[in-house]
């Protein structure tokens, strides 16, 4: 029970935060598997993605656990499970960060000299042009 609060909104926060999570982990699992199954979606950019996806995934994971946490009172998965959680909790945060740096870094970049900008969109829109016809 979260202290201070009544028990049916600390109920109401569990139940709201377990729904979120179990959204967080289905939805990137989705995503995932979907850029692994199509050879269309793996693509540089959709590297990022997959990258994002495999955080929020373990973060929608962390969730649930605190989710646990809150509905029982207590921490029932041990002291190693505390760390580990820990451990996962802050990995995700500063992957999430990196990879959202990463991601828009060189679109602001771009975004301010009009030759890069043109480079990037070369780059990013370029098609494969067809082969010889016969």
């Amino acid at each position: 029970m979260i202290m201070g609060f009544p028990s049916w909104m600390t109920y109401l926060f569990g139940v709201v935060s377990v729904v979120i999570a179990l959204v967080a982990v289905f939805g990137n699992a989705s995503i995932i598997v979907a850029i692994f199954n199509d050879r269309r979606l793996r693509t540089y950019t959709n590297c990022f993605i997959i990258g994002l996806a495999i955080s929020d995934v373990c973060n929608g994971i962390e969730v649930g656990f605190r989710s646990v946490n809150t509905f029982m009172g207590y921490w029932p998965f041990g002291r190693v499970a505390c760390e580990l959680l820990m451990f996962f909790a802050h990995y995700t945060a500063s992957l999430i960060i990196m990879h959202s740096s990463f991601a828009i870094n060189p679109i602001c970049y771009a975004t301010g000299n009009p030759l890069i900008r043109a480079a990037l969109v070369n780059l990013v829109c370029r098609r494969k042009k067809a082969g010889p016809r016969p």
